[in-house]
């Protein structure tokens, strides 16, 4: 399943568990400013190209998340 990440929390303590899935929502927030910050240099119909790309790669890759193959 590509592009499929798994996460266990069992074992972990409820104050581990929570640290650990705040830190995986501040990495996501983090990948996400900086692209909306390499975007700000692109023109228009640059991130159109972009969005077109992407839109291709992200549809059916077997992640159930966005698509089952």
């Amino acid at each position: 399943m590509a592009g499929q990440t798994i996460i266990n929390f069992d074992g972990l303590s409820a104050d581990a568990a929570d640290k650990l899935g705040k830190g995986l929502v501040e990495a996501a927030k983090a990948k996400i400013e900086a692209i909306v910050k390499a975007s700000e240099k692109m023109s228009p119909d640059d991130t159109l190209k972009v969005e077109r790309l992407l839109g291709g790669v992200l549809r059916a890759d077997g992640n159930c998340g966005n698509g089952c193959a």
